[in-house]
């Protein structure tokens, strides 16, 4: 937002504003204006030549689907339990379980970039992973009456970026 004495000299304040921070943290900018992550992060995929696999484990799956639409592979479970149980492990820690997944569905699909989300009333674990990197995150919040779903769906899209855009 700029305010001056003409439309064109606000726009000059907002470019000049713009080059600033681009120049600073240019890396993690996806767009502009009404510019949405998902489709930038769709259209950097389609640029890469890259294929998607993601897994969603948790509430409200469709606020995730709706959100990450190039996927080759789309894995849904409604329970961290029912993840745990795919995998053949006792624990149901989310930080754990998303990274076992991602192995997992990576491995299976062939996918160049996997995220994987799960989320249970009290924490929310994300990972990102390509052949040559995993980020992983694990917040202590969850629950079904929360945005936990849609946060983390930007958390993933966000660490999928900075992978693939490490991509030649």
């Amino acid at each position: 937002t700029a305010r001056a004495d003409s439309e064109a000299e606000a726009d000059r304040m907002i470019a000049e504003t713009e080059a600033v921070i681009r120049e600073r943290v240019g890396e993690y900018v996806y767009g502009t204006g009404k510019d949405l992550l998902e489709d930038a992060f769709a259209r950097l995929m389609e640029e890469r030549g890259c294929t998607l696999a993601v897994s969603y484990t948790g509430p409200e799956s469709d606020k995730f689907v709706s959100r990450i639409r190039q996927a080759v592979v789309t894995e849904i479970l409604p329970d961290v339990r029912d993840l745990a149980a795919r995998l053949g492990v006792e624990s149901t820690d989310c930080g754990e379980l998303v990274k076992l997944e991602a192995a997992r569905l990576r491995e299976s699909s062939g996918a160049d970039v996997v995220i994987v989300v799960a989320t249970n009333d009290d924490s929310t674990g994300i990972t990102a992973l390509t052949a040559q990197e995993e980020r992983t995150r694990c917040y202590r919040f969850g629950g079904t009456n929360t945005e936990a779903p849609v946060w983390a769906v930007t958390w993933g899209l966000s660490m999928a970026w900075r992978l693939v855009g490490k991509f030649s």
